[in-house]
């Protein structure tokens, strides 16, 4: 079967992956990262090859079809509606649970070692097989840790995101993004709200 030619396609504004939140294949372990990071994504990042290199889950971009898009905007919208029933402690919508089995039964890629000891990930369909491995981390990832979504209380954001604080009361997706702007915000009502003779005192 001939490979499928070497072209980029753009998934929508807004449906691409967090890379803030990712760092290597060996992040594949830590659950919820490129679950989340496919439905936590920003505008700036929007090659469905790259995100899945990105990621880890494969080594080298891959062709994609326009039916691969389509596959990705569904599962990324499965697990969107999922992660947000798990983190209201609802329960999840029945299609969405179907949709996402259906991804995760698909093999994942393969792991095949390198001559010099390194590692390559591949698949005969590398898409549908970095579609699949999203889907199996989304399934461990609310098994396991579904009490623990969270959705971002920052201004327009609603970011969903995993909170591993110790005191479980993690309130923004980032400290340096929506943390710091929430609290630039709060000084700044606080300050229209302060008496100017008040702050006259104070200085």
């Amino acid at each position: 079967m001939p490979e499928p030619p070497n072209q980029v396609t753009k998934l929508p504004a807004g449906s691409s992956v967090d890379t803030r939140c990712v760092t290597s294949y060996s992040s594949y372990r830590m659950l919820g990262v490129i679950s989340l990071g496919l439905v936590g994504a920003p505008r700036e990042r929007t090659d469905l090859a790259g995100v899945l290199v990105h990621l880890g889950i494969l080594s080298f971009e891959p062709g994609v079809r326009p039916e691969d898009l389509s596959d990705a905007l569904v599962l990324r919208g499965a697990l969107d509606r999922c992660f947000g029933a798990a983190s209201r402690r609802d329960a999840l919508p029945a299609r969405d649970v179907d949709t996402i089995n259906s991804y995760a039964s698909d093999e994942p890629p393969a792991l095949i070692l390198r001559p010099d000891g390194s590692v390559a990930r591949s698949a005969t369909d590398p898409i549908r097989a970095g579609l699949s491995a999203i889907a199996r981390d989304a399934i461990e990832t609310i098994a396991r840790q579904g009490s623990d979504l969270r959705v971002c209380r920052g201004d327009g954001c609603g970011r969903i995101f995993l909170d591993r604080s110790r005191g479980k009361d993690r309130r923004w997706c980032s400290m340096a993004r929506c943390g710091n702007r929430m609290k630039v915000t709060a000084f700044r009502r606080r300050r229209r709200r302060t008496p100017p003779a008040a702050l006259r005192s104070d200085s």
